[in-house]
């Protein structure tokens, strides 16, 4: 039995660390919007933000080679909507993935502030700290354990992640906390 279980874990390790080091593709965003959105209707994407920046899928090889530049580990959040809101593909729904992007010392503070007073009196979110999940402490006590002006960037997302990735809590949305 004690064979099994270490097989086990060692899958389970295995499958969280392969995407670190890995890059962005298309299937990855699929698959991600598979796992934590029941809503998702992949025949109906035509319209992707990455960090703000507008594209369209017209050529899928030059988008998955935009994509390449995200390291996987990089992502806070991938999130789709049925309903377009800037009107770009009328009908169409759009597909949102948040990176990795570096803050201003006022950006950080203020998601300090919306961190603190939001995601710790709600149910338990994913922690991860420079790539490392962190189930030992809440947003707050993380803040205070930190130097603030060593943060890179913050990024939070209350939608949900998914769970085959990152565990207990998933649905919960997720956190994560870049230092330099």
């Amino acid at each position: 039995m004690n064979k099994k279980f270490s097989i086990l874990i060692l899958l389970f390790v295995f499958g969280l660390t392969q995407s670190i080091g890995q890059n962005l593709d298309l299937d990855y965003i699929k698959e991600w919007l598979n796992q934590s959105d029941t809503q998702y209707r992949p025949e109906l994407v035509r319209d992707f933000f990455i960090n703000g920046e507008y594209y369209e899928l017209d050529n899928v090889s030059e988008f998955n080679q935009m994509l390449k530049k995200i390291n996987i580990a990089d992502i806070n959040s991938i999130t789709y909507s049925s309903v377009n809101s800037c009107g770009y593909s009328s009908g169409k729904g759009e597909i949102y993935v948040l990176a990795k992007s570096e803050k201003n010392q006022a950006e950080i503070k203020e998601l300090i502030e919306i961190g603190t007073e939001i995601y710790d009196n709600e149910k338990p979110m994913i922690i991860i700290v420079d790539n490392k999940k962190r189930t030992d402490i809440t947003f707050s006590k993380l803040m205070s354990e930190l130097d603030v002006s060593r943060i890179y960037d913050i990024a939070i997302s209350p939608s949900p992640v998914p769970k085959g990735v990152y565990g207990i809590n998933a649905e919960n949305g997720i956190i994560k906390v870049w230092t330099e």
